[in-house]
């Protein structure tokens, strides 16, 4: 059973509530069960708290009955996430913050990339950019602090790292994270159809190609001939 603590009221119409003492498998079915409510537009969430936005205003009560049926149907069904797995370029040209942390020791970036490579991710939110997903799942040795000065542009498609989370820019942007790497397959697309959809709660594991084959799949991304590694 979750345990639901506090409610914000931010609107008539948008309601933030924390959630304590709560499992990565709770937590997924219930923001699923939420999203597939009518009186729901969409459902935005963080590590421990869940915000809704609301077609129209309803009464408190109502909104803690949506809430208790979404747990309770939690309960009767099997909810699962989907596992993504996309590539990532460490060409030098990605991965200048990691080059300056390590002073180029090439011994030292490997196995930092190894380390990195090993871990699965799970999309917890969106935010700071349209498109810019936060992944948690990240061991804590390779966590690393934000920058103090900001670069004033990280590119489209950038893996990066800030504190514990790693996220992907979706845009060329100013941007305080660690680059390691690059995606050639947006997780946004501004200019057409997306062809992939990683939704909250669903899970990538980057998996590392070379500089050629990044360019490959970019263009076969763009051709609409790529094929997604989806479990």
């Amino acid at each position: 059973m979750l345990n639901l603590t506090e409610f914000y009221y931010l609107n008539s119409t948008t309601i933030t509530f924390n959630l304590s003492d709560c499992k990565t498998y709770n937590f997924i079915g219930l923001f699923q069960n939420l999203k597939k409510n009518s009186k729901i537009i969409e459902v935005v969430t963080t590590d421990h708290n869940m915000t809704l936005f609301l077609k129209e205003a309803i009464e408190h009560g109502e909104i803690l009955d949506i809430i208790n049926e979404s747990i309770n149907s939690n309960k009767k069904n099997h909810n699962k996430s989907k596992t993504f797995h996309l590539p990532i370029c460490f060409d030098d040209s990605f991965q200048d913050d990691i080059l300056k942390l390590y002073d180029g020791d090439l011994k030292l970036i490997q196995k930092f990339k190894e380390s990195f490579l090993k871990n699965k991710f799970t999309l917890r939110y969106y935010g700071f950019l349209p498109g810019f997903g936060y992944f948690s799942g990240l061991e804590s040795k390779l966590h690393l602090p934000r920058k103090k000065i900001p670069s004033s542009k990280i590119g489209k498609g950038t893996v990066a790292i800030g504190g514990e989370y790693v996220g992907i820019y979706p845009q060329d942007s100013p941007g305080g994270w660690n680059c390691i790497g690059n995606c050639p397959i947006p997780l946004v697309d501004f200019d057409s159809n997306l062809k992939i959809n990683i939704n909250v709660f669903d899970q990538v594991i980057f998996e590392e190609i070379e500089l050629e084959n990044y360019k490959k799949i970019k263009l076969d991304y763009e051709l609409d001939v790529y094929d997604f590694k989806i479990i």
